[in-house]
């Protein structure tokens, strides 16, 4: 074994990857004699030191053992994790990071850390078509004291939640019963639920009664009637337009994004057939405590007339992006 650090460090940080040489040498492009002869005391060439560290799961520095004073800032650090890899795959890399935040608080707080860690290699390569044969859980429930965490480790369907719990508890951020009971009877009724998903698959695009008739097959005065019902109950925004026959009605989105969280904790909820979750009960109070919705800055679910800001301008624009308040 040769004193050089690097040398060193590319053969302790290659065997802790579970790595041999000629694994680390196709990783590179390069011969499984040329990775013995750095471990050796030869040196890569400098060209490779950012693919080698990548390799390796570690840093440029950590190759070199160089520290620095300063403490590593997390934000420059994530802004750079997230402009290395390509747009497409910066959601992707983004869940992966939340991955790991969740297996370090799991440690910190009950030192399971390798038991979740060889659960998430032994799940990271499935998908969920695979679960319809295997028991294997690809669902992640962590709850602690501080909060909740949840995620899908499915290769087909990722996600993370991390929801810290409010001061006043998880009470506090729901609406009231009523509130909700409402909600579910307006989407219990015929067509409701659809029309709102018909409006979610045109985007921003205003459409008409007519349009929506022809979706889901009912006649244009039953679907004006779901659209203002919607409307009604601030699902949808409202519109008119002229034309040649006179003021026609045209419906948008409020709120474009919050339907398939929605539907999807809705559909975990049932618990499938094939669905299992992995629990981890770090917590050791009740996940809630009081009536839902108390203490909520806005326990009611308001409908009907728009308050005074939406009143004065429906829709912000800035000028730089398209963003708005719905």
């Amino acid at each position: 074994m040769s004193d050089n650090p690097l040398s060193q460090n590319i053969a302790k940080y290659r065997k802790a990857a579970g790595l041999t040489q000629e694994d680390l040498g196709r990783l590179l492009n390069v011969s499984m004699q040329a990775v013995s002869r750095w471990e050796r005391g030869g040196a890569p060439d400098l060209s490779l030191l950012p693919e080698l560290a990548q390799a390796l799961g570690i840093t440029i520095d950590q190759l070199f053992n160089f520290t620095s004073s300063k403490p590593l800032d997390p934000a420059t650090f994530l802004r750079k994790e997230l402009c290395r890899v390509p747009e497409e795959q910066r959601f992707v890399r983004a869940y992966e990071l939340a991955l790991e935040l969740i297996e370090l608080i799991v440690d910190i707080n009950d030192g399971s850390s390798e038991r979740l860690y060889q659960y998430l290699k032994l799940n990271e390569h499935s998908d969920r078509k695979q679960r319809l044969v295997s028991p294997l859980p690809s669902l992640l429930s962590v709850s602690t004291d501080e909060g909740l965490m949840k995620a899908s480790l499915a290769s087909d369907f990722q996600y993370v939640l991390i929801m810290p719990e409010p001061e006043d508890g998880f009470s506090s951020i729901l609406k009231n019963e009523q509130s909700y009971l409402r909600l579910f009877s307006l989407l219990e009724k015929p067509n409701r639920l659809r029309a709102l998903y018909y409006a979610h698959t045109r985007h921003d695009r205003p459409f008409s009664a007519t349009l929506l008739g022809k979706e889901v097959d009912i006649s244009e005065a039953e679907a004006e009637e779901i659209l203002s019902e919607l409307s009604d109950h601030r699902l949808l925004q409202k519109g008119q337009v002229d034309t040649a026959d006179g003021p026609l009605n045209t419906y948008t989105l409020r709120v474009s994004s919050a339907l398939i969280p929605f539907l999807y904790f809705g559909a975990e909820v049932m618990h499938g057939k094939n669905q299992h979750t992995l629990v981890i009960p770090v917590r050791k109070k009740p996940l809630v405590s009081g009536q839902i919705g108390e203490k909520s800055l806005f326990p009611n679910w308001t409908t009907g007339q728009v308050d005074a800001i939406e009143e004065a301008g429906e829709t912000y624009n800035t000028a730089r992006s398209p963003m708005s308040v719905r």
